[in-house]
Order: structure tokens, then C-alpha cells, then sequence
């Protein structure tokens, strides 16, 4: 019991072993995060993730040595929350705004700052609390992400984006909504750049049992409709 206390209190301190350590689990888990990401092929990947998370270990690894060697104390957590409120201009890289002015990216951008806090605690020697956080995180990336999608799939509302000729198409779309079943519950009209279409983004509604791929078939089947995303 006392060899195991003993090579825990090793771990905690800084040497070659236990840099080479932190940075391995720092990789492995920036790793496990970023295959997630790579396999919805998002924009920040594998690479990303394990330089992140590799970084942030490296920079707390630094204040403890600083804090070990130097002749003066200072405050080890400072390095650190310089990362966390500095890492905000990479995941803002992630975050784009689509012309369908869809919002895509920020799952991205907060497992990239995941990814930061776990190397922060990785770097330091938490390394129950910077792995327990990488396995809590990956599950919420991976398990919640299929409950996320079946909900949509199952849902009996649609968030839709589309494209119409002019005003009078609309109109028509908007009848033709009414007439199959469906209810617009709010709606926004944005300019496409193209010379007299209109851009609009719908929350519809299903009526009288209507399934989700009824809706979107019924919906894409729309005589007016020059294009239908759904989001």
C-alpha cells in the first residue's frame, strides 16, 4: 500500500517520466475528442485536438517546473487561465455562420476548450479528474449525439431553409403548407443574392400524426420550392 502512495507522489512530481506520461495521456485524449469530430467531418480534427490538449499540458508543466526551480513562488494557475481565455480565438476560427444562416461549429469549439481544460488537468498531475473529463466528454460527442439525432428524426417540427421564385411563390407556399396537413409557426425571410428569389428559413408543424419524413416529403414535393435544406 505504501509502494502505491509512493508512486503516486512520484507522478505529481516533475520529471522526464512524468512529462513524457502527461503528454501521452494529453495525446491520447485530444485524440479520442478529435476522431469524434473527424468522423461528423467537422472542421477542427485530430490534430487540432492533440496540439491543444498537448499544449495546455505543456503550459502547466511549465509553471509547476517555474514554480519548483526558480528561487522566487509564483502563481502556478496563472499560465493556465491565460490559456483558457485565450483559446476562445481558435474555437471562434470553428464557428461559421452558413448562407442558409445556419450556425455550425460550436460542438467544435467548446470540445476544443474541453480539450484545453483536460490538458490543463493532465499537465498539472489531476489525472483522475483531466481523464474523467475526457470520458464524460467523448460520451456526450458520441451517445448524446445519436439521441440528438434520433429525437430530430422523430420530431413533429422542422426547421427548414428555402428558396422560392419571388412573393407570389411564397404565398403559394404558404397555402400549399396549409392545405397538407402542416402549420408555419415562425418564419424569417433573408435576401438569397440571387436576382428576384427569396430566402426563407420555417419552423413547420405537423398535424393529424404526420411523421417526420412525411413532412419533408410533402414539404420538398412543393411545386414552388427551387431548393429545401433542412436544419
Amino acid at each position: 500500500m505504501e509502494g502505491l502512495i509512493l508512486a503516486g507522489e512520484e507522478m505529481l512530481e516533475l520529471n522526464g517520466l512524468t512529462v513524457l506520461f502527461r503528454l501521452t495521456l494529453s495525446l491520447s485524449c485530444g485524440a479520442l475528442l478529435g476522431f469524434e469530430r473527424l468522423r461528423k467531418r467537422r472542421g477542427a480534427g485530430v490534430r487540432t485536438y492533440i496540439l491543444v490538449c498537448m499544449a495546455s499540458a505543456m503550459v502547466m508543466m511549465t509553471s509547476q517546473f517555474i514554480n519548483q526551480n526558480l528561487p522566487y513562488s509564483t502563481d502556478t494557475g496563472r499560465m493556465g487561465a491565460q490559456v483558457i481565455s485565450g483559446i476562445g480565438f481558435l474555437g471562434a476560427g470553428t464557428i461559421l455562420l452558413t448562407g442558409q444562416h445556419r450556425i455550425r461549429g460550436i460542438t467544435t469549439a467548446a470540445g476544443l476548450w474541453v480539450s484545453t481544460c483536460i490538458g490543463l488537468a493532465l499537465g498539472i498531475g489531476f489525472y483522475f479528474g483531466g481523464i474523467s473529463l475526457c470520458i464524460f466528454s467523448f460520451f456526450t460527442m458520441t451517445a448524446i449525439g445519436v439521441y440528438q439525432d434520433w429525437f430530430m428524426r422523430h420530431s413533429k417540427r422542422m426547421q427548414i431553409y428555402l428558396v422560392l421564385e419571388d412573393v407570389e411563390s411564397m404565398a403559394k407556399f404558404m397555402c400549399y403548407v396549409r392545405q397538407h396537413e402542416m402549420v408555419i409557426l415562425d418564419f424569417e425571410i433573408m435576401n438569397t443574392g440571387e436576382a428576384g428569389a427569396i430566402g426563407m428559413t420555417c419552423l413547420v408543424k405537423a398535424e393529424r400524426g404526420l411523421s417526420h419524413g412525411e413532412m419533408f416529403s410533402r414539404l420538398k414535393a412543393c411545386p414552388e420550392i427551387w431548393l429545401m435544406e433542412e436544419f
